[in-house]
């Protein structure tokens, strides 16, 4: 166990999923262990400017901004070392 995670609700120490959907509306993510339970979820809306009619533009960088808040949130909330990378599995 992390020394730092002693005593704190929610720390995750085994290991757990990130999922993260950047969708048209907003940044998802959610902390999941490996036995299914979520121990964190996450969502932050992005802007959509409408120029025109019949357009719609967003800016990358706001879907970049919502990924990394995600990740900063759960971070700070909980132990991520026992997070595993895992290939895209569509």
């Amino acid at each position: 166990m992390n020394a730092g995670a002693a005593g704190r609700e929610g720390w995750v120490e085994e290991a757990s999923l990130i999922g993260i959907d950047v969708g048209t509306t907003a940044v998802k993510a959610v902390l999941i262990g490996l036995d299914g339970r979520r121990r964190a979820e996450f969502e932050q809306a992005h802007p959509t400017s409408r120029p025109a009619p019949g357009a719609a533009e967003q800016d990358p960088h706001h879907w970049m901004a919502g990924v990394l808040t995600a990740l900063e949130s759960f971070s700070n909330a909980h132990d991520l070392a026992g997070v595993q990378p895992q290939p895209d599995v569509r």
